[in-house]
């Protein structure tokens, strides 16, 4: 093994993540990581506008580092790009359907001049953006039609775009005014904390946000796209994709037929997420011996999404570089292929 630290899986708050890039990289140098991914849910906002880009890594300048700054520049590689001697990938977790179930898939090297307007990866994006201001302004009504009262234009002035509405802004919203309400109908001493809101939201306001998701037409709601279709959207702008932390659903049990048929389904090419900080560590046995024994590509990652998230998270796994040039290689076969 040659073991180099990198993170393959980071959320931003351009969906529900925490923290904003400049605050990402910053904890990136911090932990020596050396390759991370930008993996945003539906979304590739915190990295497809270079002025925005730029501007992130300016900030993480002035903030973290106003002695010694960093230059941010694009590589080579297609869907990619470096801030001093850390190398990014630019990607997204895309929401999708397998077995019948919510499932995400990973893109890597996803590049601007293959995601235009006219490509599905894009026609998703959008589809799943207007489904989440959708799903938050029913949420928001919801809430006042039921004592507490959330003003949806107000909740989204504050959210860097509404995938983080629900993690993060609207329960600190909930917290300030009326934290004693929801304490006294959780019977419980004191203001609830933002996972304590998170959880009363979710078991008391079960609105799905694919009721709002629409078709190609956007006049009529369908189901998230099914995972060849996802996949084929993924190698279609010449990206890598990977299943995202396949030992944490309950619809997927067994490795072999899963890695089988994915691996048919996609010629081959997908790749799957062995290493996650969020699986237990006999679920990642059990998928890296799996994915061994099938010769696919395999990858890793924190599923970063900040410290209010979950209590002690951290950046940066540990991988063989051998799995990293495997994955360097699909993406050139792909491009290739293209």
């Amino acid at each position: 093994m040659i073991p180099v630290k990198v993170d393959l899986q980071i959320q931003t708050n351009a969906s529900d993540g925490e923290f904003g890039i400049e605050r990402i990289l910053d904890f990136i140098f911090k932990e020596n990581v050396t390759l991370f991914a930008i993996t945003d849910h539906d979304t590739t906002g915190a990295w497809y506008q270079e002025d925005r880009l730029r501007t992130s890594v300016e900030l993480y300048n002035e903030r973290f580092r106003a002695n010694k700054p960093v230059v941010m520049r694009y590589e080579d590689t297609p869907g990619m790009f470096a801030v001093g001697n850390v190398r990014v990938i630019q990607g997204e977790e895309i929401t999708c359907h397998y077995r019948d179930k919510e499932t995400h898939l990973l893109a890597y090297f996803l590049d601007q001049s293959h995601m235009d307007a006219e490509s599905n990866l894009y026609k998703h994006n959008r589809r799943m953006w207007n489904a989440h201001r959708g799903w938050a302004k029913a949420l928001c009504k919801e809430l006042s039609d039921s004592g507490y009262p959330v003003s949806y234009e107000e909740v989204l002035e504050k959210a860097v775009s509404s995938y983080g509405l629900k993690p993060y802004i609207l329960p600190r919203f909930l917290q300030a005014r009326h934290g004693e309400k929801i304490a006294s109908e959780l019977n419980m001493q004191g203001t609830p904390d933002i996972k304590e809101i998170n959880k009363w939201l979710n078991k008391k306001y079960q609105i799905s946000i694919e009721r709002y998701y629409q078709g190609p037409d956007e006049s009529n709601v369908a189901p998230f796209p099914d995972i060849k279709d996802t996949i084929d959207m993924v190698l279609d702008v010449g990206g890598v994709p990977v299943l995202s932390h396949p030992g944490r659903y309950e619809h997927i049990t067994e490795p072999e037929p899963v890695i089988k048929e994915l691996l048919d389904l996609s010629n081959g090419l997908i790749g799957f997420e062995v290493y996650n900080s969020r699986q237990t560590e006999a679920k990642t046995k059990l998928w890296e011996a799996a994915v061994n024994a099938a010769g696919a590509l395999k990858t890793g990652g924190s599923d970063f999404h900040g410290h209010a998230h979950r209590k002690e998270e951290r950046v940066g796994v540990n991988m063989d570089q051998r799995d990293i040039d495997v994955l360097f290689a699909r993406h050139q076969e792909i491009l290739n292929r293209k």
